[in-house]
Formats: C-alpha cells, structure tokens, sequence
C-alpha cells in the first residue's frame, strides 16, 4: 500500500484504538486548545512517513505496541509494521 493512500485511510478514520506494551511515553496529551482532556495522540511511522492519529478505545483501526516503540497497525485485515514516535515539545515562543 503507498503511503498516501494508506495516510488517507488512516486520516479518514479519525482516531486509533491503541493496545499492547504501555507506550505512556509515546502518547501525547494536550492541557490546551482543541485535543485538551482528550484521550491523546500517538505519531505512527513507517520509514520517513508518518501521521498524528487521535486514540479513541472505541475504533476499529489498532495500533499494538510491541514495546520500545515498534508498533503493528492492523487496518482493514492488513498489518503493517512501523513504530510510535516520542511526541515533541512545542513552546509558544516558537
């Protein structure tokens, strides 16, 4: 699948139903603006590419996190192995 098209797929579903290892320090959370008090985001990559996706238990795509960040993504039927990024900092003086 090219990743346009599978960015797509995953934008058009909106969130991900995150399972597996503990991945805390791979989730990013808001204190402000739109996401704050969400249940947070996690930045999925396959080589150079990757996408920010909202967690929601409630969805049918998955994300397992095997541990150390290396993930499985499993969408429509199809695993496709990629990793969790760390979430970076953005300062308001940026």
């Amino acid at each position: 699948m090219q990743w346009k098209d599978l960015k797509s797929r995953l934008l058009e579903a909106g969130s991900v139903h995150l399972t597996g290892e503990p991945a805390e320090r791979y989730t990013a959370r808001s204190a402000a603006g739109p996401g704050a008090g969400g249940g947070g985001a996690v930045f999925f990559a396959m080589g150079s590419h990757r996408v920010k996706l909202a967690l929601d238990p409630m969805r049918p795509v998955a994300i397992a996190h095997r541990g150390n960040g290396a993930a499985d993504l499993c969408l429509d039927g199809t695993l496709l192995r990629g990793r969790l990024l760390e979430p970076g900092f953005h300062f308001s003086s940026q």
